[in-house]
């Protein structure tokens, strides 16, 4: 077990969507529980190993989901890409630039 970083979004049915999650949005949590105080650190991005995608009952903190609908779904999903934009891996700004496409899975 160990802190993760987490990015919520909301989908729309039938409809295709183009989302984005900047790193420096993503919440550190513990078993779905903010984490905070020290143990709260930005985001480094070249410590990123793996992902998921998860539909979870609950949001943060014990919160419901108020999207959340019980039973089978479907979220097709045509391609993950990461791209350098305005945050740098540890949360510091840099100018605004183009997004560059950098890794596509």
């Amino acid at each position: 077990d160990a802190v993760a970083y987490a990015s919520a979004f909301d989908t729309k049915d039938g409809e295709w969507q183009e989302i984005d999650l900047p790193f420096k949005d993503f919440i550190p949590v513990f078993r779905a529980k903010t984490v905070t105080g020290d143990e709260a650190k930005p985001l480094n991005t070249k410590n990123i190993v793996s992902m998921q995608v998860m539909l979870s009952k609950f949001e943060y903190d014990g919160a419901l989901n108020p999207s959340f609908r019980a039973g089978e779904f479907e979220l097709p999903i045509a391609g993950l890409r990461t791209y350098r934009g305005s945050a740098r891996a540890g949360g510091e700004e840099e100018e605004e630039e183009e997004e560059e496409e950098v890794t596509t899975y």
